[in-house]
């Protein structure tokens, strides 16, 4: 009895269990590739995939074909991730009239305190990163290099020095989400 192939089927509940569970098997992954096409976070993917499939628990999915599922949760996983992106945009929305309102701010007096901390979590956050990455980012950011000089100076293609740098300052981005005013403030006039 497989709901798969599309025949509608009244059965028990373990009939059901095996039949989500074969359902699940075979669109789960492809539904997670899919919502990272939108919303370039696995894990945040995974949630949503998740979230769709216990949806799809509690309504009486076996009454749909094959054909309908699939449409159903292609459909579904596009709706989730378009609605994540409208409250991440909208977040982001707030936190930049936030950041406009601080740089707007005559003068402001960063104590040298904040600032050494600022620099020593900089240097952490460079740590944690892969050795290869640190370094094309160091040689990005710090010696003021280009993507072809440093494509040349350690023998790589372009787009693998963009590479680098994009995990770069996904990490950092993450790493120093807390001091983000400040950075913004520091380097406003560069």
């Amino acid at each position: 009895m497989d709901v798969l192939k599309g025949r509608e089927i009244q059965l028990d509940s373990s009939v059901k269990e095996d039949n989500f569970s074969e359902l699940f098997e075979k669109y789960y992954a492809r539904l997670c590739r899919y919502a990272n096409h939108f919303v370039d976070d696995i894990e945040v993917c995974k949630d949503m995939v998740q979230d769709i499939f216990i949806k799809l628990w509690k309504i009486d999915y076996l009454k749909f074909s094959s054909e309908e599922l699939e449409k159903y949760l292609l459909r579904s996983v596009k709706n989730s991730c378009f609605s994540y992106l409208r409250k991440l945009d909208v977040r982001n929305s707030s936190r930049e009239l936030i950041l406009k309102g601080l740089l707007e701010q005559e003068e402001v007096d960063v104590p040298e305190i904040e600032l050494k901390e600022l620099a020593g979590r900089i240097n952490e956050a460079i740590g944690k990163l892969p050795e290869q990455t640190a370094l094309i980012f160091n040689l990005s950011r710090r010696d003021g290099m280009s993507y072809p000089e440093i494509a040349k100076e350690l023998n790589m293609t372009e787009k693998g020095v963009q590479y680098h740098i994009s995990n770069a300052l996904k990490v950092l981005r993450v790493e120093l989400k807390d001091y983000l005013p400040l950075i913004i403030w520091i380097f406003k006039d560069m």
